[in-house]
């Protein structure tokens, strides 16, 4: 896929700071919607990725202001994508088993 990048500055496991270069999560949010939606995904990972893509939405609206699922960032993707992307922005993710 070909998102732009974003860096961060992480804490590795011993306290140390070390950079960071990632796909923008919005982007990697989106892919994982397209992969839910897909005939030939299996049923498992269809679910899982559904849950990472709601649960990546719900830390960069509570977590990441600097990057809005808004209407320009959303104008970057394919409309049919944009359009599912947009409709899971309401969604809660699903915090634990459903017993």
């Amino acid at each position: 896929m070909n998102a732009p990048s974003v860096d961060a500055i992480v804490v590795d496991e011993r306290g140390f700071p070390a950079p960071m270069t990632c796909p923008d999560p919005r982007h990697w949010t989106a892919h994982k919607l397209w992969l839910s939606q897909r005939n030939d995904r299996e049923p498992v990972k269809k679910g899982r990725d559904l849950a990472q893509a709601l649960a990546v939405i719900s830390l960069l609206k509570d977590r990441m202001p600097q990057l809005p699922i808004d209407a320009t960032f959303l104008a970057t993707l394919p409309k049919e994508l944009a359009n599912q992307m947009d409709s899971s922005i309401e969604k809660k993710p699903s915090v634990g088993p459903n017993w």
